[in-house]
Parts: C-alpha cells; sequence; structure tokens
C-alpha cells in the first residue's frame, strides 16, 4: 500500500505561502512600533535634560541680575534666555517630538520651580531694599 501525500504538502505551502508574509508583517510592525517608542524615548530624554539646563541658565541669571524673581522684567528675560538655551541644545529632538516654545517654556518653568524650592538663595520675593552705606548721602526727603 503507497500514500499519496502530494496533497497533503501541496495543502502545507500553500498554508506556508498565505501565513507567513502576513505573520512577517506584523512581526515587522511590532518591530518598528518598539524601535519608535525607544527613538522617542531617547528624545524626550534628550529634552528633559535641556530643560533642566535651560532652568539651570534662567536661576543664574536671576541670581546675578536681582538675587530674586519678584521683578517680572527679569524674570521673563530669564526665562525668554533659558528656552532659546533649550532650543539650541535639543531643537531637533524638540522638532522631531512636536514640542511646541509654549510648553519648552512650561518645561522650563517647572524646572526652574524645582530648583528654586530646592537652592533657595534666589527668593520669589521682591528684592529687598538696599540700605545705603555708613556716611552716603541720605536722599531729599528722609531725615537721618
Amino acid at each position: 500500500m503507497q500514500v499519496n501525500l502530494a496533497p497533503l504538502v501541496s495543502l502545507g505551502l500553500t498554508f506556508a505561502a498565505t501565513v507567513l508574509p502576513a505573520a512577517a508583517a506584523v512581526a515587522a510592525q511590532a518591530l518598528i512600533r518598539h524601535l519608535g517608542v525607544q527613538r522617542n524615548a531617547v528624545l524626550s530624554a534628550q529634552i528633559a535634560t535641556a530643560a533642566k539646563q535651560a532652568a539651570g541658565v534662567a536661576y543664574h541669571l536671576l541670581a546675578v541680575e536681582t538675587g530674586g524673581v519678584g521683578d517680572a522684567a527679569i524674570h521673563n528675560v530669564a526665562l525668554a534666555k533659558a528656552v532659546n538655551t533649550m532650543s539650541d541644545n535639543a531643537g531637533p529632538a524638540l522638532a522631531a517630538l512636536g514640542v511646541t516654545p509654549d510648553r519648552a517654556a512650561s518645561m522650563v518653568k517647572g524646572e526652574l520651580g524645582q530648583l528654586l524650592a530646592a537652592y533657595p538663595s534666589v527668593s520669589i520675593a521682591a528684592p529687598a531694599p538696599r540700605a545705603p552705606a555708613a556716611g552716603a548721602p541720605q536722599p531729599l526727603g528722609v531725615v537721618a
């Protein structure tokens, strides 16, 4: 007795020709999605690092200029310089993830808030007026 396996082999080949390309397409999409997530994670880390560096720039400027963030003009200049620093350091990453300048400014403000909380040498209050040095002339109208 002889068994003819030709129909069974033909069925197996047809099944393989149908299923394998579909399985390869699904596997390729999963790999592309995995690589895209990894790429986004790297870009997000670059942006987070740039935001921290930019907040450091703003903190330094506030410390040097006023000793406080009570002066809105200096505060806004510090934030603008910080956002420019962030754009310089992570411009391609910001563009790749679609981060707008407003969103970048919010990130810098958040990081700056953390710096102000951790290192309170820069006050959030208006700077205190300085007392004139001993022997300095007094402004008009002030009685010593």
